[in-house]
C-alpha cells in the first residue's frame, strides 16, 4: 500500500507534466501564428468606388491565435490514479475513527473521575467560617463552648440510602476531650465534616464546593419545656442520619441549608436562652 508522501510524489509528477504539456502546446500555436501565410482576396467593386483589398486572416488569427492550442489542449483537470484516491480515503476515515474514540475515551475518562471524587473532584476547596453562641442572659452572650457543628456529606448516587451514623457522632459530641471517631473520619472523607466549637468560639470546615446540609446542635441552651423536634424536620435530619433525635437530645439546634462556592461562606449561630 502506497504511503501518504508516494502519493504526493505521484501527484507533484501528474502536475509538472500537465504543466509541460500546456507549455508545449502555447508554443507551437505561437510558432504556427507567426508562420502561417496571410490570405488575401480582392473583390472587384462598381467603378464608382475605390479598389478595397480585404484581407482575410486564417480562422486561429480571428480567435487570437489560439486555435492550435485550444485544439492541442484538454479539460483543465488532473487524472489521478485510484490507488491515490483510496489511499486518502482511508487515511481519512483511520482519522475520523481515532478523533471520535479520544473524545469518548476522554468523556468516560471525566465522568467517571467525578462519580468516584464525590463532591472533592469539583475542583478548589470552599471554606464554611463563623461563630456559635447562646444568649446566656437577656444582655449577654457567650460563646457557647462544646456545641457540635456536622457537615452532611452530599448525596452519594452509588449509595443513596447510606446515613450517617448517629452513635460515633455523639460519642465526639459527649467526650470530655472531644477525641475523633472512626465516623467523624468517614463523614470527612465522604466530603462533610464535623467540628466542636472551642473557647474562641469559632469554627472553619474546608469543603468542596456544593450543596450542604447543616446540623449545629447547641451545648448549653436547651428547648423550652423539652420541646419536641417538629415532625417535618425530623423526617427531613432521618434522610440523612440514623437517629438524629440521639444527638440533639433536648438542646437547642438548627438544621440549615447552604450553597457553598469557591468564595469563604459566613455562617453564625446564636441560640436564645
Amino acid at each position: 500500500m502506497p504511503t501518504v508522501e508516494q502519493a504526493e510524489a505521484e501527484l507533484l509528477a501528474l502536475m509538472a507534466e500537465k504543466a509541460s504539456s500546456k507549455a508545449r502546446a502555447a508554443q507551437a500555436a505561437r510558432h504556427s501564428r507567426h508562420s502561417a501565410p496571410v490570405e488575401r482576396r480582392e473583390a472587384n467593386l462598381p467603378h464608382d468606388f475605390e479598389e478595397v483589398s480585404v484581407v482575410m486572416d486564417r480562422p486561429d488569427a480571428l480567435n487570437g491565435g489560439h486555435g492550435d492550442e485550444a485544439a492541442n489542449q484538454t479539460d483543465d483537470g488532473i487524472i489521478v490514479p485510484r490507488r491515490v484516491i483510496f489511499l486518502f480515503a482511508g487515511l481519512l476515515a483511520v482519522t475520523a475513527a481515532a478523533t471520535m474514540l479520544a473524545g469518548f475515551g476522554m468523556g468516560w475518562a471525566t465522568h467517571s473521575g467525578a462519580e468516584r471524587g464525590g463532591a472533592g473532584a469539583r475542583g478548589t476547596k470552599g471554606v464554611i467560617y463563623g461563630s456559635v453562641v447562646w444568649q446566656k442572659s437577656r444582655t449577654q452572650q457567650a460563646v457557647d463552648t462544646g456545641a457540635i457543628v456536622v457537615v452532611a456529606p452530599p448525596a452519594d448516587p452509588d449509595t443513596p440510602d447510606e446515613l450517617v451514623p448517629i452513635v460515633g457522632l455523639v460519642k465526639y459530641f459527649e467526650s470530655p476531650t472531644h477525641e475523633r471517631t472512626k465516623v467523624v473520619e468517614e463523614l470527612e472523607h465522604a466530603g462533610g465534616g464535623a467540628t466542636i466549637i472551642g473557647e474562641a468560639g469559632s469554627f472553619a470546615l474546608q469543603l468542596s464546593p456544593g450543596e450542604y446540609r447543616l446540623l449545629i446542635v447547641s451545648r448549653h441552651s436547651n428547648r423550652a419545656g423539652d420541646a419536641p423536634i417538629p415532625s417535618r424536620e425530623l423526617r427531613s435530619l432521618a434522610q440523612v442520619f440514623t437517629e438524629p433525635e440521639a444527638l440533639i437530645g433536648n438542646h437547642q439546634y438548627r438544621w440549615v441549608s447552604v450553597q457553598l462556592r469557591s468564595e469563604p461562606l459566613p455562617l453564625n449561630i446564636a441560640f436564645d436562652p
